[in-house]
């Protein structure tokens, strides 16, 4: 799975099927129940559901 980037918007598409896609964005994000602030926004595409969230770098 190959992301399609777009450097300028600090964004990457992942295709994963066509029935799931994840974004990912470089802009602050902040949990709505912890309270706590992130550097991504992440949503994750369905075919029946848009979930959005908030994610940090895994390295």
């Amino acid at each position: 799975m190959q992301p399609e980037q777009f450097p300028e918007q600090k964004r990457s598409h992942f295709y994963v099927n066509d029935q799931l896609e994840i974004i990912i964005e470089g802009v602050k994000c902040l949990d709505a129940m912890s309270g706590e602030q992130f550097a991504s926004k992440v949503t994750i595409i369905t075919a029946n559901r848009r979930l959005t969230g908030c994610g940090r770098a895994l390295h």
